[in-house]
């Protein structure tokens, strides 16, 4: 563990569900997350597991006891089933990685 002071992210949740939606829906959700550190937080980079998902953070540093947001975004396009998608968040806390899930059920299009 790095010596001196170190942010801290602690988010309200880090799984969501969004239930079962219909194939070629775009949906969202924005997890919140404080810093409970004691410096400000830096987040460097937030990757997708896949294309289908895309992630936007905040890009300026959040000082201590301040709150921010993640919005992690799924498209649904050429997706039935069952859905889980992880975004990685790499930040200059410790450990570095922190991971949020979005789960949903995907209902298949009719090829009509």
């Amino acid at each position: 563990k790095p010596e001196g002071p170190l942010p801290s992210v602690q988010f309200a949740e880090d799984n969501f569900d969004f239930g079962t939606i219909n194939e070629g829906d775009v949906v969202d959700h924005v997890f919140k997350f404080t810093n409970t550190g004691t410096a400000p937080l830096i987040i460097s980079s937030a990757t997708a597991s896949c294309g289908c998902t895309v992630p936007v953070w905040p890009r300026d540093p959040i000082a201590v006891g301040e709150e921010g947001e993640i919005k992690v975004q799924f498209n649904s396009r050429n997706k039935p089933g069952i859905q889980n998608k992880t975004v990685t968040i790499t930040a200059n806390t410790y450990p570095k990685v922190s991971r949020l899930r979005i789960k949903a059920n995907v209902t298949k299009k009719d090829p009509a």
